[in-house]
């Protein structure tokens, strides 16, 4: 885009040299000698004669056009900044909105939409400029050939340079609809951006995220949460049998905590709980287990050394003893 831009400058740029040259060639056919008539005034009245009036009229029209022909090179030289504004504005689309980035005082659409606003109201004005300018040249055709000649360069020019600035309305409008594009595809990007960083966050959340319940043997049973296992029965009763977690756990029961952020874990009193299922005691704080006959128990309060201790297990059941 930026290449079309450059040709588009170029072939401003030789038009305006052609241009120049042109007026100026005209302009050194200047204002015509008024015949030797004109020059053989009436001594005895104020009547002047008409060959000198059609010179007078000449001339004035050879002023006219000189005067059009410096708005003509204006409007050039003013077209060409615009063109060259309009190219930076381009480079600046091509870039598209920052994703990441945070926005700076002026949003990046706010500030090249009101650049492409400005510019087409520029353009307007050009344009609105050059018709004037068009029908003020049309105005000064009189007959004379040599006029007439300088006044259809003019008026070509005029007619080249309305088009170009056509062009590059019809340019600013397409820029314009692009942006509108471009913004659109960085909002689906942020979206998808910021719904993987919500996954990302919710799967880290439910990576670290850890249970733990303390209660009676009775009130966990009767939760469904443990189960007694093995044994034999003997008369009247059963002996042997070990208490173990069930299957299916229901989080809903437990105390839910993040294990890099728990170190530490208050129980309801200071009974000897002890811990049924399968966390590795060897992470706990020194002085918060206590072996006894192959069990493992834990106090009011014990700490967590280092969250590994969660990982044989995420749900961890105290049994009051």
């Amino acid at each position: 885009m930026k290449t079309g831009m450059l040709a588009c400058l170029g072939l401003l740029a030789g038009f305006l040299i052609v241009f120049l040259v042109m007026m100026g060639s005209g302009r050194v056919a200047t204002e015509p000698t008024a015949p030797a008539e004109a020059e053989l005034a009436d001594t005895t009245g104020p009547r002047t004669p008409p060959a000198a009036a059609a010179a007078g009229d000449d001339a004035t029209a050879y002023r006219a056009l000189a005067v059009e022909q410096d708005t003509l090179i204006r409007t050039l030289q003013t077209a060409m900044q615009l063109l060259q504004e309009l190219g930076d504005v381009e480079q600046e689309i091509v870039g598209g909105p920052a994703i990441d980035a945070r926005e700076t005082a002026v949003p990046w659409d706010e500030r090249v939409r009101t650049h492409l606003d400005r510019l087409r109201e520029r353009y307007q004005e050009l344009e609105t400029g050059l018709r004037r300018a068009e029908a003020r040249l049309a105005e000064l055709d009189r007959g004379d050939e040599r006029l007439r000649a300088s006044l259809q360069e003019a008026l070509a020019a005029a007619d080249a340079l309305r088009e170009d600035n056509q062009r590059q309305q019809a340019r600013i409008s397409e820029l314009t609809a692009h942006v509108q594009t471009l913004l659109q595809e960085r909002d689906v990007a942020v979206a998808l951006s910021a719904a993987r960083a919500d996954t990302i966050r919710q799967l880290d959340t439910s990576a670290n995220t850890v249970y733990w319940i303390a209660g009676t043997e009775q009130e966990l049973i009767d939760k469904g949460l443990v189960e007694k296992t093995g044994g034999a029965s003997l008369l009247f009763a059963r002996v042997g049998e070990t208490l173990v977690a069930r299957r299916g756990l229901d989080p809903e029961q437990f105390h839910r905590v993040d294990r890099r952020e728990t170190r530490v874990i208050d129980l309801p009193d200071a009974a000897r709980y002890e811990i049924v299922t399968k966390q590795d005691i060897a992470h706990l704080a020194d002085g918060s287990g206590v072996r006894d006959g192959g069990r493992w128990y834990v106090r009011e309060r014990f700490e967590i050394a280092d969250p590994s201790f969660w990982d044989p297990a995420k749900f961890l059941i105290l049994v009051r003893r």
